[in-house]
């Protein structure tokens, strides 16, 4: 357990409105030490072209010398924290449930991979607590408020992402989602960032040249690989206009 008084409570977390008094704590206590952190999040029911987004995603911020956080949940969130993992790099994943379990089940194999490479699972609940649908919103907050910014990559109009967003405005993080190429602009999944882009409330993200111009915001020194390195082999041009 870190209470709120202790030195290794995550210091942006103290200034959220509402932060955890305990946050419990599986893995490597030193992932708490990050200096640089960006929340990349979004829908369970993510298009291909997410799914391919948010891995390159993680995989620019770790380049970027970032500590990726996110949940654990099935979707964008599962693909941001594999690539980390396979990068070997420490990540941190929020729960809305009790660390003497994992949910979903599903990704109990990812929470393991993240243990391994030195990252930390960490939740406002103590064990036996089960998630709901209250809690996992409430988590949320715990994502926007551990990190410098916030990438939303996929989410409905109504999905959970969404409230994500709304967490990042009001605590003042910086706000970015994907702008879809036209291929994957009628996905159920692009309506979310669409609006928030819309609306003004959220950075455009559509190329590389975006991405690394909102991962230069938060970049703590000059990192030894450049942010465009891990980015340069794109796998399909129909699977991702991020990489042209």
């Amino acid at each position: 357990m870190v209470t709120y008084f202790d030195e290794l409570y995550p210091e942006k977390l103290r200034h959220i409105s509402r932060p955890p008094h305990v946050l419990y704590c599986r893995g490597s206590l030193d992932a708490l030490r990050h200096e640089k952190a960006l929340a990349i999040v979004g829908t369970r029911s993510p298009s291909q072209y997410g799914q391919e987004v948010a891995r390159r995603a993680a995989q620019a911020a770790i380049r970027a010398e970032l500590t990726v956080v996110s949940g654990l949940a099935i979707g964008i969130d599962t693909s941001a924290l594999a690539a980390a993992a396979k990068l070997r790099r420490p990540a941190i994943a929020i729960l809305a449930n009790g660390l003497d379990r994992i949910y979903p089940a599903e990704n109990e194999w990812l929470a393991h991979r993240l243990l391994e490479e030195g990252g930390c699972l960490l939740s406002e609940n103590p064990p036996g607590t089960e998630a709901r649908p209250d809690l996992l919103v409430e988590r949320n907050r715990i994502q926007t408020g551990m990190s410098d910014g916030v990438f939303l990559v996929e989410s409905n109009l109504r999905g959970g992402s969404m409230r994500t967003a709304r967490f990042a405005i009001l605590q003042g993080r910086p706000l970015s989602c994907l702008a879809h190429p036209q291929k994957w602009a009628d996905h159920k999944a692009a309506q979310g960032p669409r609006k928030l882009i819309k609306d003004g409330k959220a950075i455009p993200i559509s190329d590389r040249a975006d991405l690394q111009d909102f991962l230069e915001r938060f970049r703590p020194r000059p990192a030894e690989l450049s942010i465009a390195a891990d980015l340069s082999h794109p796998p399909d041009q129909a699977t991702t206009d991020l990489c042209p």
